[in-house]
């Protein structure tokens, strides 16, 4: 089975997300299956582990249009694939589905939608998006979303049902002990809007003289953000040395070393289709508080078992889950609950073997 993710847009980073990890992981477990993943902005040479049935394309952007280089690679190359893997729902995506079953009558095509609650609602508020979505579902062969709540919002739609296909972590772990410290921690494009990263700021400073915590931001500050930052600490000069901005951490191990010595993990996201640094987190120990707008957050909880939810925006709610988990006991033993549950649900290897079942069917 020739199994080839083709998406143009992509870059280096995605060789640890989906787009990559599942060419990748499908190829590692599974004998016949020989898998690529093919992208404009990646590097000549494979970034992952070597797997002898898995590779890398790097391809020419023509006119800076990605659906033309995608139309372009499958003109090449469609004859040779068995399994045409695309991402999104878009009118590339069917244009794309289209042209490789023109091309290649016995082909088959998997679309994955990278699909939260932003997606229902669009597809629910915008008929053209909602025909388009369709339109895809018609021609392509599996579709599937990454949690319970958007697989059944959008089973509620249409009347093709769809499949629940999660994402997984890629991430080193040594499993070195690390002391856990009192540290809220959060992982994203600092500053980005839909991050929420100012309410959190917010909400630590309303709970800062009641509890011994820091809080931890991880990863690149958009600039945007300074000027909220300087304003931040004009009015709480007393937490500049317990607000700590790392900026971007490139080593995955380095990374998981600061999920270790975590115990909070908040993701405030306006909106959140699936959150691999929640997974991460999680299969580091850390307990977790989500908004409620993170897709998956019964499934990332184990139904709250591992984790709170807060209202979105709401900056009260999000001040009482901070004070309320940090008087949580997470010793060796939670922490190592919290780990198995995300390591057991979330790892690519069982991701693949679930997707590599329903493609077999085919």
């Amino acid at each position: 089975m020739n199994f080839c993710t083709l998406y143009p847009e992509g870059n280096k980073g995605d060789l640890f997300r989906d787009p990559g990890q599942i060419p990748y992981n499908l190829a590692k477990n599974f004998p016949d299956i020989v898998s690529s993943f093919v992208a404009c902005d990646i590097p000549m040479e494979n970034a992952l582990p070597r797997v002898n049935r898995f590779s890398t394309t790097k391809i020419t952007r023509w006119l800076n249009n990605n659906l033309l280089t995608g139309l372009i690679y499958l003109a090449c190359h469609a004859r040779d694939i068995d399994w045409l893997n695309l991402y999104h729902c878009r009118r590339q995506t069917l244009l794309l589905s289209r042209a490789y079953k023109l091309l290649n009558k016995r082909g088959k095509v998997y679309v994955k939608l990278d699909a939260g609650f932003q997606t229902l609602h669009k597809l629910e508020n915008d008929k053209e998006y909602l025909n388009v979505f369709r339109k895809i579902i018609s021609v392509v062969d599996v579709v599937s979303a990454e949690s319970s709540a958007a697989v059944d919002g959008i089973n509620e739609l249409v009347e093709r049902k769809i499949k629940k296909i999660p994402n997984g972590a890629f991430l080193e772990n040594d499993n070195n002990e690390i002391a856990r410290k009192n540290i809220f921690l959060t992982v994203a494009r600092i500053g980005s809007p839909e991050k929420k990263d100012d309410l959190l700021m917010e909400a630590f400073a309303r709970i800062a003289d009641q509890c011994d915590w820091n809080l931890k931001l991880v990863g690149p500050i958009d600039r945007r953000f300074n000027e909220y930052t300087d304003s931040y600490f004009k009015r709480y000069p007393f937490l500049k040395d317990r607000v700590i901005f790392t900026g971007n951490i490139d080593s995955r191990k380095d990374l998981s070393s600061l999920y270790r010595e975590s115990k909070i993990f908040v993701l405030p996201s306006e909106y959140e289709s699936f959150s691999l640094a929640c997974i991460e987190a999680m299969q580091n120990g850390c307990y977790v508080i989500l908004s409620d707008q993170v897709t998956p957050y019964k499934e990332f909880t184990n139904d709250l078992k591992y984790g709170v939810i807060f209202e979105m925006g709401n900056v009260d709610d999000l001040s009482r889950k901070m004070i309320a988990t940090s008087k949580i006991n997470l010793n060796k033993e939670f922490a190592g609950e919290i780990s198995d549950y995300a390591t057991e649900n979330f790892t690519w290897d069982k991701i693949c073997t679930d997707l590599y079942s329903i493609l077999r069917d085919y």
